[in-house]
């Protein structure tokens, strides 16, 4: 019954907010970076001034290195997150559970965590997007006349890139999930994190 398990990661989400919040709050932050530097690079390039298409190019090379950090930063907390939790799924497989049925459970999850924060990031970005560029076009020279839109290709962009973000670590949680054994899992919140 998919209904359960959907249950059962709303209530797990909401049983375990002390460490569910940190994971959401860092998955916000990145979503918000993210999008911020997609928009921004593209109010950029609608304008025309001295030295548009460096700027350009440097904006572009952020949202790369953004990306690049946000993935990191999310598998960091997810792994943190996960292992906060693997005394609950060591309890739950010698309760009789078996491992495709925590997956499932971890599945819906981070879907409804991945989804909240991406949406919730979008939001924020959107609204904070255009106060950024006024303070970088300020710094940098570039005109303000540019009338406020919201991007529908950073949209696109950071959806598609955190949606993958996000099912890689879905996988990620799911192979743990499947490799480990019981014991394992009742034992693995005293292991230190790897570099």
């Amino acid at each position: 019954n998919k209904n359960l398990y959907r249950k059962l990661a709303w209530q797990n989400i909401r049983n375990n907010k002390d460490t569910f919040l940190p994971f959401g709050i860092c998955s916000i932050a990145m979503t918000t970076m993210f999008y911020m530097f997609c928009a921004i690079s593209d109010m950029t390039g609608k304008s025309h001034f001295y030295g548009d298409e460096s700027l350009i190019m440097l904006l572009n090379f952020g949202v790369w290195v953004t990306g690049i950090f946000a993935f990191f930063v999310i598998l960091y907390t997810n792994s943190f997150l996960m292992k906060r939790r693997s005394k609950e799924f060591g309890l739950y497989s010698m309760l009789g559970m078996e491992k495709r049925h925590i997956s499932r459970i971890v599945f819906w999850e981070m879907v409804i965590v991945g989804g909240t924060s991406i949406l919730g990031g979008l939001v924020i970005g959107m609204l904070f997007s255009r106060l950024i560029f006024l303070f970088l076009a300020k710094l940098v020279g570039i005109p303000t006349n540019i009338g406020f839109t919201i991007s529908v290709g950073a949209i696109g962009t950071t959806l598609s890139v955190f949606v993958l973000f996000f099912m890689a670590t879905i996988l990620g949680n799911v192979i743990r999930i499947a490799r480990l054994k019981p014991i394992d899992l009742m034992r693995s919140t005293k292991t230190g994190e790897k570099e």
